[in-house]
């Protein structure tokens, strides 16, 4: 108790002063804390407002359904909804359509399209009519008539009795706007972008007479739920499923975590930059307070009680630097949320997400993690605080401390630690996560960080002669500081390091993804024109193009052949997965398709003749199928049971796709629709005269997106770009941070070289001359940093490429090595460490002699 007593005795009367006399360096270190904990808590927060906002959607139109008939592809007869209602257990039961579209230009927004029956949906939804008593639906069996939210009009200035028109697949298809619907249910999908409409108007609009996508049901709770499932199963078809309601709102979970769990690595990215600026800062605190610790020493102040004055130093700027980092949080993730929503939508699933979920266990996460961090980085110089003898602590004369390394004991640590990072290279993903992976990338850069002393004094000693002959005395000045501040250098190099290999490994894995995904797109994708559907870039998969046009493009003049894509969105084994068809003559005779391992041209001929199936990469890594294996697949003419002749590359999608040859697909799923369509011209015709052809013939009825193959290239890669910007975002944060702590380490240098300033400016150095030393140690700093960041870096890329990215998403990158960005972020790395150490050189040319040498 007394032990405790005295720490929070000291704490007030010593420490708060002193943070309060340092502002300066104690805001900084509260900074790096503040923007490591800011980037955590905005990711943190902007991936979990991206997946409630979709599993509320998701749970408002469910409504009070506890169970659902559902399949995958164009739907169902509707004639099973008829049998499904009278098995014993089911109270209700009502037929859904339910489809994306978009709202034709210039709104050009997605618009969640439901189709109710409004007889039977009353027991399971509710819907208010804005600004009206008569709250009945059966306004919605007027032909074209539309209910949408009050908010969508108001924001676009709709109003009753207006038309609305909405894109469809490809299929402009036109609504009278009857009325508008309040804020709550079903209303608040897609943030209010929600359109109710009478299932009879759904099917016609989306060609689906006589189908529908789901049938949902309330059973009886008394009644076990196995038992009415297995009765349900008894009435419908194959390929349609029962499920409970619940179920879909968790699949964005599933689809996401890949992404999540990467984003999240990135994220601690500036927390760990972070903690070697409070190591410093520590330092700092301990450099100017030597005497005071002296003195305390010696009035019988224990050993302990010192190592917990400097830890509970820490842990205050921790708390402060957290708490101002969950307001940088919040601040940062509405952007944060943009690029994430992005992102989700064009790799995954269309997520529309406006105002932030805040999460308690996020902030609280985010400031333990902020407070731990700053804990655990001040252990060090708190040990060396208290193992100050008091006698050596009052001698001011020698202020700075002459700290021995031990580079051998280092060295050790280091390959050891480098060593054991190689074994964690090779084990295998727990549970489709690289964990291992992400331990291995922690070990190799402290492990390399570990052996920035002995390769620190190795270049040092090398450079010299050099910087003696460039910069004369300062030169060698600056050389030697370095070699004798070892102990406060490598802190602040390996921060910087830290960042710097991130940046670079990421940059690297970047470009390899970029030049692969270039390579796939020039040889895989590479017919001339390609036709999608007008609405793809919201809906998806589930944009189809209309068989109008479908089926008249081989007959259109100029036309070689046409490469033709339809994808089913399903789930295999518990997990989501695409279900896929080519042309099996057009795969044979016309693309450049890579596989894993075996004869393309024997694999390919096999496929096309419909005698067996293709798995992609991520598909076969994810699901533990490989060439030459079989499996069975749920079709609507019941389970099938497929031989897979090859696995080959894909980029398309993480989830893992099954390709079936056209005819084989069109057999089986009774399904003629295609979501693409690629278009290989004779030679001597032009790209744009086919283009304005299709745009002179369907036009009108239709909305087209028909492009070249280098408009199509061109777009992927703008794609690409997008998702990887908030990466670049993280990697920037991280810099900045590394920065501060080029600022922070040399103030404290300086700190420790008062003396040293002090006798020469005494034998006649001129501040110009001491400010020249400084900047040329920062630069020496930033040099060392980013040949060591080169290091890492292309250590952390190989494992970035070859194990993390192929674990997360199933994906062989071709590895690549950016050199000009390289040559680019030196020059950059350069700059901005010797601009990091104006500050402190200009302190240290003004410093007072007489005050430094006053104890001599």
């Amino acid at each position: 108790m007394d032990f405790l007593m005295v720490l929070i005795h000291l704490f007030k009367t010593i420490t708060f002063r002193h943070l309060r006399h340092h502002k300066g360096r104690t805001i900084l270190s509260m900074i790096g804390i503040a923007l490591g904990v800011g980037v955590f808590v905005s990711v943190q927060t902007a991936i979990h407002t991206a997946i409630e906002s979709f599993n509320v959607s998701v749970d408002h139109v469910s409504g009070k359904a506890n169970f659902q008939v559902t399949s995958f592809g164009r739907g169902f007869s509707e004639e099973v909804y008829l049998k499904v209602k009278k098995v014993p257990g089911v109270k209700a039961a009502t037929p859904v359509i339910q489809y994306v579209s978009k709202i034709d230009e210039p709104i050009g927004e997605p618009l969640y399209l439901l189709g109710i029956d409004v007889f039977s949906d009353r027991p399971f939804r509710e819907y208010q009519l804005y600004e009206t008593d008569d709250q009945d639906l059966l306004f919605l069996k007027t032909p074209r008539a539309i209910a949408i939210t009050e908010k969508l009009a108001h924001r676009h200035g709709l109003k009753k009795g207006e038309r609305i028109t909405l894109i469809v697949g490809s299929k402009k298809v036109t609504f009278s706007i009857t009325y508008l619907l309040k804020m709550e249910g079903p209303a608040k999908s897609l943030e209010g972008n929600f359109g109710l409409v009478d299932i009879a108007s759904a099917q016609e609009a989306l060609e689906k007479v006589g189908l529908i996508d789901r049938i949902d049901l309330m059973v009886d709770q008394s009644l076990s739920a196995d038992a009415i499932a297995r009765e349900l199963k008894k009435v419908i078809p194959p390929g349609v499923e029962v499920r409970r309601s619940d179920t879909r709102s968790g699949q964005i979970e599933k689809m996401v975590s890949a992404f999540h769990l990467n984003l999240t690595a990135l994220s601690f990215i500036s927390l760990i930059v972070g903690m070697f600026l409070i190591y410093n800062a520590i330092s700092i605190s301990i450099i100017q307070r030597r005497r005071e610790i002296g003195i305390l020493r010696s009035i019988g102040v224990t050993r302990p009680q010192v190592l917990g004055l400097f830890l509970g130093e820490a842990a205050w700027i921790g708390c402060l630097g957290s708490l101002v980092g969950i307001g940088i949080g919040m601040g940062l993730a509405k952007v944060m949320l943009y690029l994430v929503s992005r992102t989700i939508t064009a790799l995954y699933i269309l997520v529309k997400a406006e105002h932030l979920l805040i999460s308690p266990s996020v902030l609280m996460a985010g400031f333990g993690m902020g407070v731990l961090a700053s804990v655990l980085s001040s252990i060090g110089p708190a040990r060396e605080a208290s193992g100050i003898a008091p006698r050596e602590a009052l001698a001011l004369g020698t202020l700075e401390t002459k700290i021995k390394i031990r580079t051998w004991h280092f060295n050790l640590v280091g390959m050891g630690l480098l060593i054991l990072s190689l074994i964690f290279a090779l084990q295998k993903p727990i549970a489709h996560r690289p964990i291992f992976g992400f331990l291995a990338a922690l070990l190799i850069v402290v492990g390399v960080s570990f052996l920035i002393p002995s390769a620190t004094t190795l270049l040092n000693r090398l450079m010299a002669p050099a910087l003696r002959f460039l910069f004369g005395p300062e030169g060698r000045l600056a050389s030697r500081y370095i070699h004798d501040s070892m102990a406060r250098t490598v802190i602040t190099i390996a921060a910087l390091m830290t960042a710097l290999s991130m940046l670079i490994s990421i940059s690297i894995m970047i470009l390899s993804f970029r030049k692969t995904v270039d390579l796939w797109v020039e040889q895989s994708i590479n017919g001339d024109v390609f036709i999608f559907p007008g609405s793809y870039s919201i809906t998806g998969y589930s944009a189809l193009l209309p068989l109008e046009v479908s089926r008249a493009l081989p007959s259109l003049p100029g036309v070689k052949a046409v490469d033709s894509f339809r994808a089913l969105e399903v789930e295999y084994q518990g997990q989501p997965a695409l279900i896929a068809s080519v042309d099996g003559e057009v795969f044979l005779n016309m693309k450049v398709i890579r596989f894993t391992q075996g004869n393309p041209q024997a694999i390919i001929r096999q496929f096309a003749a419909g005698q067996a199936i293709l798995v992609t990469e991520s598909f076969s890594l994810r699901h533990h199928v490989k060439s030459g294996d079989r499996m069975k697949l749920s079709t609507p003419q019941g389970e099938k049971e497929f031989f897979i002749s090859g696995v080959f590359y894909d980029y398309s999608s993480d989830w893992g796709m099954i390709l079936l040859e056209k005819k084989l697909f069109q057999s089986l799923w009774n399904d003629e629709t295609l979501h693409s369509a690629g278009i290989y011209l004779k030679e001597g015709v032009s790209q744009e005269t086919f283009k304005e052809i299709i745009r002179e013939r369907y036009s009108k009825p239709y909305r087209l997106f028909v492009v070249s193959h280098r408009e199509l290239r061109k777009e992927v890669l703008k794609i690409f770009d997008q998702t990887f910007a908030i990466t670049y975002a993280l990697e920037f944060i991280a810099i900045i941070v590394a920065i501060l702590g080029i600022i922070n380490s040399l103030n404290a240098l300086i700190l420790e070289r008062q003396r040293d300033i002090g006798i020469l400016r005494a034998v006649g150095a001129f501040r110009k001359q001491i400010e020249k030393t400084t900047l040329i140690e920062a630069g020496m700093i930033g040099f060392f940093s980013h040949i060591f960041g080169l290091l890492c870096g292309f250590l952390l890329s190989i494992l970035l490429v070859y194990v993390i990215n192929k674990q997360s998403f199933g994906w062989t990158i071709q590895f690549s090595i950016p050199i000009w960005s390289l040559i680019q972020s030196w020059l950059v790395v350069m700059f901005t460490s010797i601009g990091a150490g104006l500050i402190p050189a200009r302190h240290a040319a003004r410093m007072d002699m007489v005050e430094s040498l006053r104890m001599e």
